[in-house]
Formats: C-alpha cells, structure tokens, sequence
C-alpha cells in the first residue's frame, strides 16, 4: 500500500479516528486510576468552591501536585457554566473531548513526521496502527497527567528532529518541553536525553540550547506562578514532590516490585500477544537505532522508572503512542521474498487472527466505562435522581461515591444525598424501614451472587435498574484477564417505591 495512490487513504484514517475518539471519550465515563480525578477534577472543584479542603487527597495538603492542568479543567468547567452546562458528567465529558481531538491531531503530525522511518508500502499500517492498536483510543482520551504529558512530548520530538532546526524551533521545544514537565515531573528525564541528543549527536550550538532551557525555565515559571494562584501561597511545587515521593519515600508506602515487573505488565496488561510483540519491538528498535532521537527519549526513561522500587504501568503511558512505530519498524523488516511459503502463511494468519482479536478488544475497551464503572453508576443515579434527595443503601466497602474509602468523590456527588451503610445482608431490611421512599441500593457484582445477600433482596422486592459495566462485555473481561469482574457495581430499587420515583 502506498499513500500517493488515488485514494485518500490517510485523511479517511484520520477522519475515522476522529470519530472513534469523539466516541470513545463519551463512553468512557469516569477515569482509569484515582489520580487522573481525585487530583486534577477534584482540585477543580474546590476551585470552584464546590469541595472544601477537608475532602481532597492528602497531596493537597503537601502541595505536591501541579495545579497546570488543574487549572485548565477549572476554566473548562467555568466556561460550561456560563454557557449553562452544569451537568458534571457533560463538563467531564468535554474534558476527554478536548483531549481526544488533541491526541487526534498529535498523533496525525507525529506520523507525518516519523513516516520517514517506515517504509512506503508500511505507511498505512504505521498510521492505522498509530490510532487503533486497541488500548490507544481509550488512553488517548484520558484528561490525565500520563497523557497530557506524553502528548506534547510527542511534539516536542517531531519539532526537535527536524533535519534543519531554526532559532525559534529551539524556542517551541523549550516551551513544548516546560508544558509537558508541568503536567507530569517525570518527564524530566526524556527531556534531558534529548537535549543530550541534540548536545552530542545533532551537535548543535550552546546558543540554541540555551534559547531551550529559558524558554522551557519561563514556562516552569509560569507553572509557579499557577501554584501560587492554587494553593495561596508561594510553592515550589516539582521540589515539595521530588522530596516527598523520593527523599522521603513516600512512593514506597504505595508498594515496590522488582526492576523487571514493567516488562511483565506490558506483556500481561497490553494482552499477551500484544504485550510480546511490543516488548521485542522494542528491543529491535533500540538495537537498530540507537541514534535515533526516540531511542535517545525512551530508553533512560524506562530505566530510570525501572530502577524506582514503586512501579505502575501507568507510569509509562507518556510513552504509549511511540509503540506502532517500533512494531510497524521491526515489522518492516521481514524478508518476505526469501522466507519460505509455508512460513509465509502462518504469519499471514497469525496476522489476521491478531487483526481480529485487536478489532474487538478495542470495541470492548472504548465502549466499556472506565474502570469498575464506579462513576458511571453514579451517572445512572443523577439521570434517575438529581438533585433530589435520595436515601442511597449500599453494602460494605461499595458505595460508587467513596470508593477508597474515605475519599469522596465530591465533584459529582448530588447536594440531596445520603449515605447509609449496610453491613450484613440481615440489615437491609431495618435500614431499609429508616430510609425514605426515595431510596436506591447499590451492591458489588460479588455481594449480589452471595445467596444469603440474593435472598435479602428478592424477598424485600429490589429490581436491578443497571449496572456499571454492560453485561454483554463481561464476557470479553473475563478472556482478558485482567479486569476483577466481580468489583461492579449493582444498582436497585425497591418494588415500594411509587411509580415516579422508579427511575427508568
């Protein structure tokens, strides 16, 4: 295949992916770990003067997280009020929103740039690899630090390996470079490995490099500047989290794995014949050029997170739109006219199957809500409920609003809700007889299947009105493995409430 041919072939990809991630990010309701809300939506609501203090993480408090993006999200969120979106799933709605269609275009100039790496009859594949390898459309929507973060950083790459670069490049990489350390410090390290390689291999002028750093120094100290207007006082917030997390060690508290465990999660989380393939594309990549600018970025990142004892996979996203490029570059180099025919056909169907597999995974994960669906629950009982008040019955640990237990979801919790606790399938009636006509019930899928819990509740009369994960792609969850299926949540009602109070 080849782009110079009759058809536009790269403009009905990049249409496609437009409306794949518009799509996406509408479904993929609330957020894929508790830092991309509780530290960013969260913070902007007590901006807004709709949280108080008292129910933001204990990193308000340190003063350990950039406000940058916080702030980005505060004035998203003024704009739709004054334009009369109040509704909190809408105003989070648009923050994936302006995050799908800024990866869209990011993505779109990155291959643009780095299609001189890949062979013309590889082109179409690298682009649509770029946007569709399943796991991409449902990170690149995220309004999280990991993504905003790694998707200036691509452009910061496509300015940087410019064959010619112009004085003012080195000024667009400086502020590229300051924007993306703003909304996540690790990135630091990428970027120093490429200033380095802009130092050693391009052998640019000290001129140029310096017009870098003070460029991205402004943008940091702009970044100070939004800290102070955050948190009311002057902080340093990138020196308060470096002490925090790594004098410290405060990381640790939240676990440790050996240096190897990324490589486990990128086999085990990317799916496994996924996780392969990346893991030797990357390899390969690294081997055959390390010369390359992206080989410069990637690698001291990688390691320098291996070397950090608390390890997350999210901690690589940044990183996870580099991927089609490696797979489609190591790809690229099969000799297929000297492999034998029956080798031939066995990659061929391994392709296809691969092809198959990743057209459903990616169905599944960008329909599917965000983690256990605990704020797509909560979006059930606004669209059933309001404002209004409502007596919510839930059992143990799965209240949908407090799911760490003890950090409550605050941005989307309705001002005429209230809480009541069961703990052991016997009470629900008692508490049911204290609660008012308006009630709900919400329980785990795993509290549901108990047969003494099943018993409690068909005897009291409660119907399901809906559940956080569709029932249809259980099912898929249960082949990927790594998704706890028995963690969703449940929603009912009792058969007692009158008519208009049953929601639909």
């Amino acid at each position: 295949m080849n782009l110079k041919k009759n058809y536009p072939f790269d403009k009905i990809i990049l249409l496609s992916a437009i409306v794949w991630y518009v799509l996406t990010a509408y479904f993929s309701t609330g957020y894929y770990h508790a830092d991309e809300h509780y530290q960013i939506v969260e913070f902007a609501a007590y901006k807004e003067g709709k949280v108080s203090a008292n129910g933001l993480p204990w990193e308000f408090k340190a003063q350990i997280r950039p406000a940058t993006q916080v702030v980005m999200a505060y004035g998203i969120f003024e704009v739709a009020e004054k334009v009369g979106l109040n509704d909190p799933y809408t105003k989070a709605f648009m923050l994936r929103l302006i995050t799908a269609l800024l990866a869209v275009s990011v993505i779109f100039s990155f291959t643009r740039h780095f299609k001189k790496l890949v062979l013309p009859d590889y082109r179409n594949l690298f682009l649509l690899l770029s946007f569709f390898i399943w796991f991409l459309p449902f990170l690149n929507i995220r309004f999280s630090s990991e993504t905003w973060a790694g998707l200036v950083f691509m452009q910061v790459l496509v300015v940087a390996d410019k064959e010619k670069r112009k004085q003012n490049d080195f000024v667009i990489i400086g502020l590229l470079s300051g924007l993306s350390f703003l909304f996540r410090y690790q990135m630091a390290i990428a970027i120093f490995a490429v200033l380095l390689w802009l130092l050693i291999i391009k052998k640019e002028k000290i001129t140029g490099l310096l017009m870098l750093v003070l460029s991205g120094a402004v943008v940091v100290i702009i970044g100070s500047l939004i800290d102070y207007w955050f948190y009311g006082n002057f902080v340093f917030v990138p020196w308060n989290y470096l002490i925090t997390f790594l004098l410290e060690g405060k990381a640790i508290e939240f676990g440790t794995s050996p240096w190897y465990y990324y490589f486990y999660y990128i086999f085990r989380f990317a799916f496994f014949p996924f996780g392969s393939i990346i893991i030797l594309s990357f390899l390969f990549f690294v081997l055959k050029k390390p010369r390359n600018i992206i080989v410069w970025a990637v690698v001291p990142f990688v390691f320098v997170h291996m070397l950090i004892g608390h390890k997350e996979l999210r901690f690589l996203f940044p990183l996870i739109n580099l991927v089609p490029l490696m797979v489609v570059y190591a790809i690229q180099q099969i000799r297929w006219d000297k492999m034998r025919r029956g080798w031939r056909r066995s990659i061929l169907i391994t392709g296809i199957l691969l092809g198959l597999i990743n057209i459903i995974a990616l169905l599944v994960a960008s329909i599917k809500p965000a983690g256990r669906g605990d704020m797509e629950i909560t979006r059930q009982i606004w669209q059933m409920k309001g404002d209004e008040n409502v007596d919510l019955l839930y059992y143990k640990d799965s209240n949908p609003y407090d799911p760490w237990n003890g950090i409550m979801a605050g941005y989307y919790l309705p001002s005429g809700m209230h809480f009541k606790r069961i703990r052991a399938p016997k009470e629900i009636e008692e508490v049911l007889l204290k609660s008012s006509d308006n009630c709900l019930l919400v329980l785990r899928a795993k509290d549901a299947l108990d047969k003494e819990m099943a018993g409690s509740i068909a005897e009291l009369g409660f119907y399901r009105l809906g559940q956080s994960i569709p029932e249809w792609l259980i099912p898929f969850l249960k082949i990927y493995g790594g998704y706890h299926t028995e963690e969703i949540y449940y929603l009912y009602a009792p058969e007692s409430l009158p008519p208009d109070k049953k929601g639909a």
